[in-house]
């Protein structure tokens, strides 16, 4: 049909109820439709903004095998709001502790978180039997010690222990309590240098020095002379730790020695010199003279770091490249 040809009646009807139809309200459905159709327009736009390219160009290149340009990564932005949305989440489901311990290590240093931890679930198992406490032991890796603090303050526990790689190995922890607003520095009371192994001296503290008279005085009384039990408690505090110390040079020789595990500890060649030479008989039948015994230790093997081993690795390759080679016929 022509433009200036006059529409049919049939036409005149199908425009009139389209005209009517697009002045209705528009349906649920539809409006869902047209907020998913802008939704994705959006998109489109952002990506266009950032360099992507249209979808049919993006068509075009890959079936002529053009290389596509690359966009940078996006930031996850929404992981620190999907977080937050946990911790209110598991807020209400959470139990109040009376004391929370956090060990504090370096993931990157061998031994130490394995150590800390240990270290805190002795404490934590003196601090429920003997006075009646529920504790916590916080180790997780979402956040920072101080980020950890301010949030079971932020959760109302008051009291807590910390434990660091160098309170650990003089078995000592610092005790804290938090007597004002969440977060308010300034209203803590710290009390440092106490000792983890003396069961009497670390819930005396607690009771008596920060307030937590949760903490019986019969179980002060009871640890008060069980001097044996303390000298468990620093047996199982080293035995924690040895995951995380590192052996002396002196304790590396002394593994490297053949010798090590004798009574006395002294090389076989220093026993030998007592004894008599065996005598040996020549072909004529005569006794020959005992052959002559040396002390001469033998040479132990070098510890090598490893700058030492490089060089040793590189000498080697040197020497076999310059070596003959043999040449097959």
């Amino acid at each position: 049909m022509a433009p200036n040809d006059p529409l049919t009646p049939e036409e005149k009807a199908r425009r009139a109820a389209q005209k009517l139809k697009s002045k209705e309200p528009p349906t649920p459905e539809e409006e869902a439709r047209r907020a998913a159709q802008k939704l994705q327009r959006q998109r489109a736009l952002e990506r266009q903004a950032a360099g992507a390219l249209p979808k049919k160009e993006l068509k075009r290149k890959r079936a002529a095998g053009e290389p596509l340009p690359k966009l940078p990564k996006k930031k996850k932005e929404h992981e620190r709001e999907k977080y937050l949305a946990s911790d209110a989440k598991n807020e209400e489901a959470r139990p109040m502790h009376d004391l929370i311990i956090v060990p504090i290590f370096w993931r990157n240093v061998p031994g130490q978180e394995e150590a800390m931890v240990k270290e805190a679930q002795r404490v934590k198992a003196v601090l429920q039997k003997l006075g009646g406490l529920d504790v916590w032991v916080d180790r997780t890796h979402k956040r920072t010690p101080g980020q950890k603090l301010n949030f079971w303050e932020s959760q109302g526990v008051r009291w807590r222990v910390e434990i660091g790689p160098k309170e650990a190995v003089r078995h000592r922890c610092v005790l804290s309590h938090q007597r004002g607003v969440a977060g308010d520095y300034s209203t803590v009371t710290k009390l440092t240098n106490v000792s983890t192994v003396k069961r009497a001296q670390l819930l005396g503290k607690l009771r008596t020095g920060l307030a937590l008279v949760k903490i019986p005085e019969s179980a002060l009384t009871a640890v008060a002379d069980d001097s044996l039990g303390d000298q468990k408690q620093a047996v199982m505090a080293d035995e924690n730790l040895k995951c995380m110390l590192k052996p002396s040079q002196e304790a590396i020789e002394a593994a490297q020695r053949p010798w090590a595990d004798d009574g006395e500890g002294t090389p076989p060649w220093e026993n030998q010199s007592t004894k008599e030479a065996p005598t040996t008989v020549s072909a004529k039948g005569s006794a020959a003279a005992p052959a002559a015994t040396t002390n001469a230790a033998p040479e132990v093997p070098k510890v090598l770091n490893a700058k030492e081993r490089r060089a040793q690795r590189r000498t080697e390759e040197a020497t076999a490249a310059k070596a003959p080679k043999a040449v097959v016929f």
